[in-house]
């Protein structure tokens, strides 16, 4: 009888604990939301804030999108852009990089400085998508667009670029009129048609 008076008290304290617990949880959710790069790479922000990775392409960056060992670059990760079941991999995702049709959902790229880089998609419909040829963000001839080979974060020269493997810039890959048709063999798309 007396362990069945313990009962109620019993079920209150892991009641306690349930919801104390919850609530650390998500305040350690909260602190892994945006931080910069240590590196200088402009970094994958995803609609709610959450940090998806130095948007880079060096393997050897262990927050690299490009690292396949790594957290953000593995095909099996659920925060990588690279699985393909992930929501910021599946092409039918609303938050994905790889939708033809994606919208504001989609990951945002900024540099270390907060600057906002533009939207990753491949809808070059979209004007703040860097798929865009004619949009802000996907430009050429903009010195801050990613597509710029003479600019800080495409040329293959710079430290920040998205066509330097040693760098630390941005993930991207950009292909000239001689190999269009090629895709990349460690993700199976293209940004740059």
């Amino acid at each position: 009888m007396k362990a069945l008076n313990y009962l109620p008290k019993l079920f209150l304290v892991l009641l306690l604990l349930f919801f104390t617990s919850s609530e650390i949880l998500s305040q350690a959710q909260k602190s892994k939301k945006t931080r910069p790069s240590p590196s200088g790479s402009p970094v994958l922000i995803d609609k709610d804030k959450n940090y998806l990775g130095n948007f880079n392409n060096n393997p050897y960056d262990p927050n690299s999108v490009s690292n396949p060992y790594g957290q953000y670059g593995n095909p099996y990760s659920s925060q990588s852009i690279n699985n393909p079941y992930s929501q910021y991999g599946n092409p039918y995702s609303n938050e994905s990089v790889t939708n033809p049709y994606g919208s504001t959902d989609s990951p945002k790229l900024y540099d270390r400085e907060g600057n906002y880089l533009g939207r990753v998609n491949r809808n070059q419909f979209d004007p703040e998508s860097i798929n865009n040829p004619y949009g802000k963000y996907g430009n050429p001839y903009n010195p801050n667009s990613v597509k710029n080979p003479y600019g800080k974060y495409g040329n293959p020269y710079s430290p920040n670029s998205i066509t330097n493997p040693y760098g630390t810039g941005t993930e991207l890959y950009q292909y000239n009129d001689s190999n269009k048709n090629k895709k990349d063999k460690r993700n199976n798309y293209d940004f740059f048609k």
